[in-house]
């Protein structure tokens, strides 16, 4: 309550006694309504010099990019929500109506990866060069990571015209690098338990048509059920919006190394030694091992997320 009194006062400084939204948002650093649809808009065009101007307007109001992704995934995610439930209310009918409309120049499975590529950007926006640079690339990423077309049946052909074979069916992220694209698959399944365990401890090695193939950490092995990969089949399935096969076959390669399990302990381990560091370079707890001959309690040290 005390901050949010402070931050009134502050508003009010700023506005000349009044506490108008544009305002505080300009203050706040915060994304507008505007510039989530002009965002979403480019994202739409696949148009990275309208993405990256939006940035550069942003950047000009020394904007909390955290708060600018997590507007950025609310957004997405009402816009998921509306497509699902074209019916659905809610207070601000007149957002909800342009969410709608951006809403119809995108898939479902655009939308799941885009919230999962955003809500993943602010995640890890602690290990970007900078904030701006951080949610440059998440940009780029929801640019780049697009789903790929599906192929068509080809039409029956005479018998005195040569047939012709049908397009392999690209990569859904076919400019993307491909554990990449596999960590973002794996987070838009949004599959718990062990099924999940066992997409998160799998690499993707390939896709030809209907087959999409994997490689499987040894330290996953316990998850290689029948029934979880019959759930992770039919996960994929739904994901990729026709019928796939699944070929999983034992690590021995040094891919495994970045399945999303491991990428996820390496990022968790990054994370608590930037915590000890920190706590290390404090200058109170300097002083307090200087004065009193204190120690830090090993294990005691825990990352904020």
């Amino acid at each position: 309550m005390r901050d949010a009194l402070s931050l009134l006062d502050q508003v009010l400084a700023f506005g000349g006694g009044r506490a108008l939204e544009s305002e505080v948002r300009s203050l706040l650093g915060t994304l507008d309504r505007r510039q989530v649809e002009s965002i979403v808009n480019a994202l739409a065009d696949k148009d990275g010099m309208a993405l990256m101007a939006a940035v550069q307007q942003l950047d000009e109001r020394a904007p909390d990019y955290d708060q600018a992704l997590g507007e950025l995934s609310a957004a997405i995610q009402r816009m998921a929500l509306l497509q699902a439930l074209p019916d659905l209310r809610g207070e601000d009918e007149e957002q909800d109506h342009a969410l709608a409309v951006l809403a119809g120049r995108f898939s479902p499975e655009d939308l799941q990866l885009l919230y999962q590529i955003a809500i993943m950007a602010r995640r890890d926006l602690d290990f970007a060069p900078d904030a701006r640079a951080g949610f440059e690339m998440a940009l780029l990423r929801m640019l780049a990571f697009r789903p790929g077309s599906v192929p068509t049946v080809m039409p029956a052909t005479s018998a005195s015209q040569p047939r012709t074979p049908p397009t392999p069916a690209p990569s859904r992220l076919a400019t993307a690098e491909p554990a990449s694209e596999w960590s973002a698959i794996v987070g838009a399944l949004g599959l718990q338990g062990p099924a999940g365990q066992l997409a998160a401890h799998c690499v993707l090695t390939g896709r030809v048509n209907d087959l999409v193939k994997l490689r499987l950490d040894p330290a996953g092995d316990t998850f290689n059920r029948p029934q979880l990969v019959q759930k992770l089949t039919q996960a994929l399935s739904q994901h990729f919006g026709q019928p796939v096969r699944l070929e999983i076959s034992l690590g021995g390669s040094v891919d495994v190394e970045r399945t999303p399990a491991r990428q996820q302990a390496q990022a968790a381990d990054e994370r608590l030694k930037a915590a000890e560091q920190a706590i290390e370079g404090d200058p109170a707890v300097r002083a307090m091992r200087d004065i009193f001959g204190a120690t830090v309690q090993p294990g005691s040290v825990k990352p904020l997320n």
